[in-house]
């Protein structure tokens, strides 16, 4: 077909937007909905399992609705050529989806007896149904992409099962609502958007009065063009296999590091949070403490490539401009009318790992007196310097702070030689040795793992009190009882997060990353110890958790679905189902590549 008859087919094209639902739940029927029935669905019989297509199938399945699509229109019938008997028996539901500089802009899914005609009617749908300009524009510049999603067999909701991102949801009423799973990903939307989405469907539908049913079912997710097919789970290409070889390795810290680096902004600080489904930059939405980690970061990169001297100095620069505050001698951080320890910590660490610490060498110290006038003795720290106008749970608060702020002051005592700071820290440090190791059971929550880990390995090294490499040991022990090993679903591998204990937190790259940093210090402890048992223990802890990380960044095919490449190409996005970019994300990941190299260069820890 030539370019001109493309455009032909193109320009009778309209639109087709598409839904994808993922629900985990009861689903909300606001207008009244009573009935809910579980009448076996049409394609919940042995013929609807997801078949298992060879990559040969895929792409015939992809060439068919690619020429289906374009000249749907012309009535020449010039797909015809490309019809072969893919599982021309099986009668699997098929969504065929259009992209065009990563916008969705042609959709529809089919049924009937064979895949292969459904391909062709679904294709055949979108086309009619499509955006004439978009089209247009796309077949010209001959840059479509097209994705098939081939549906599986419908299983009752009410049988659990579901997983949000992974599966579609059928739900059927006097109309029908099919929703493919990677929707949930290309658009970001959480399982409480994805049933407002689906009630909303239905009401326009007229299914305000009769009884639903609702299920769940598997999706065979892929694209390509010529020989290549990239097969997706939740918007995604993941690699099963716990090992990232060496090049892999240094490819991922790479485009990590250079995304940190991208993402600061002339003025000197970082941009915080990328929405993908809104290509947007919420400048509402910012965390000083967040912040100031990734300034602690670009602190030790620059300590060690001159290139970033500059724009380290800019960071800094922006810190002492817009939130360094000094009074009597102290030190502290004030954002949004409050002044929290943990960013006062980060501010210290900055400066501590900064190639012009001299320079703020005064500064440094105030920050060590405000962090200690939070000293409340037998009790540990006082989160605020300036507290909150808003009820808070100080000593959740704390599980963060604390070994952020004991960290800070170590590594300050160690750079300053400052034997009483290191005095203080180890009495405060006493502190949480008692509630956070001792008291371990009744106190336990994961943050405080990492950054007391850290903590101590530093104090170790100052002292040489045997305390801290055992409370090291507990703490990371107690910390992989979170480490999801992929037994039940392979997207999850190398997570730390335990549904059974939904009270620490959910799944999120951030903690992820700052666990792994924490896991790579414990295990560098174990062989300062001789501990060949945990040396095992933690370095299989570890590359299974460097795999997560490997699969939750964005690059190459992964980025279908978003608008500004540029935006996140390197980072990590939020967690398998949630396709955000913070900051705070990738800089933990980058800390902990940084700590991985050392034990690679060291010899402690191999990737294999």
């Amino acid at each position: 077909m030539t370019k001109a008859s493309v455009l032909r087919v193109l320009i009778y094209a309209g639109l087709l937007s598409l839904v994808v639902l993922a629900v985990s739940g009861q689903l909300s029927l606001p207008w009244g909905q009573t009935s809910v029935t579980s009448t076996p669905s049409p394609f919940a019989g042995p013929a609807h399992e997801l078949p298992r297509l060879s990559d040969t199938q895929r792409q015939q399945l992809l060439a068919l609705a690619r020429a289906s699509l374009l000249d749907a229109m012309t009535g020449t019938g010039q797909s015809d050529a490309a019809i072969q008997p893919v599982l021309a028996d099986a009668e699997h539901r098929v969504y065929v989806v259009a992209w065009h500089q990563r916008q969705r802009i042609a959709s529809a899914w089919a049924h009937g007896k064979s895949l292969t005609q459904n391909v062709l009617s679904a294709a055949e749908k979108a086309a009619r149904l499509a955006d004439t300009t978009q089209l247009s524009r796309a077949a010209t510049a001959d840059e479509l992409d097209i994705h098939l999603h081939v549906m599986g067999r419908d299983r009752p909701m009410t049988g659990g099962g579901y997983i949000h991102g992974l599966h579609g949801l059928s739900v059927m009423a006097e109309a029908t609502a099919n929703y493919y799973g990677a929707y949930a990903v290309e658009a970001n939307l959480s399982e409480e958007k994805l049933l407002q989405v689906i009630d909303g469907s239905l009401i326009s539908a007229g299914s305000t009065e009769s009884a639903i049913s609702r299920y769940y079912y598997r999706v065979d997710h892929f694209s390509g063009a010529g020989s290549e097919v990239v097969k997706y789970a939740m918007g995604n290409t993941f690699s099963a296999d716990a090992v990232v070889n060496h090049d892999d390795y240094r490819a991922l810290g790479n485009r990590a590091q250079q995304w940190l680096l991208a993402s600061q902004k002339p003025s000197g600080d970082f941009r915080y949070l990328y929405l993908p489904a809104r290509d947007r930059w919420p400048a509402s939405r910012d965390n000083v403490l967040r912040q100031l980690m990734a300034s602690r970061t670009l602190a030790e990169l620059a300590s060690e490539q001159p290139a970033l001297l500059a724009a380290h100095r800019d960071n800094l620069n922006y810190m002492f401009t817009h939130w360094y505050w000094e009074s009597n001698g102290e030190g502290y951080i004030v954002f949004r009318d409050k002044s929290k320890l943990g960013a006062m910590a980060m501010a210290l660490r900055t400066l501590v790992y900064s190639p012009f610490y001299e320079e703020y060498a005064e500064q440094a110290r105030a920050l060590v007196n405000g962090i200690l006038s939070l000293d409340a003795g037998r009790q540990g720290f006082r989160a605020w310097y300036i507290e909150p106008d808003y009820a808070f749970d100080e000593q959740r608060l704390l599980t963060f702070y604390s070994g952020e702020a004991l960290l800070a002051l170590a590594e300050y005592a160690q750079r300053a030689d400052d034997a009483p700071v290191l005095a203080r820290t180890v009495a405060l440090q006493d502190v949480y040795l008692q509630r956070y190791v001792d008291d371990l059971e009744e106190n336990y929550y994961p943050a405080y793992v990492p950054w007391h880990v850290q903590s101590l390995r530093a104090l170790y090294a100052l002292t040489g009190d045997e305390r801290y490499p055992a409370a090291v040991f507990t703490l990371t022990d107690k910390l992989l009882e979170l480490l999801d090993s992929g037994a039940s679903h392979p997207q999850y591998r190398g997570r730390f997060y335990n549904p059974e204990t939904p009270q620490y937190g959910s799944p999120h790259a951030s903690s992820d990353a700052v666990y792994m940093e924490g896991v790579a210090h414990a295990l560098h402890t174990a062989h300062q110890q001789g501990d060949d048992l945990r040396v095992s223990l933690y370095s299989d802890a570890l590359r299974m958790a460097l795999s997560n990380l490997d699969n939750l960044q964005y690059r190459g095919e992964r980025m279908y679905f978003v608008p500004c490449r540029d935006c996140v190409e390197g980072a990590l996005r939020v967690s398998v189902a949630n396709n955000r970019v913070r900051v705070d994300s990738t800089q933990h990941a980058v800390d902990a590549f940084l700590k991985i190299d050392a034990l690679l260069n060291d010899g402690v820890f191999s990737l294999q």
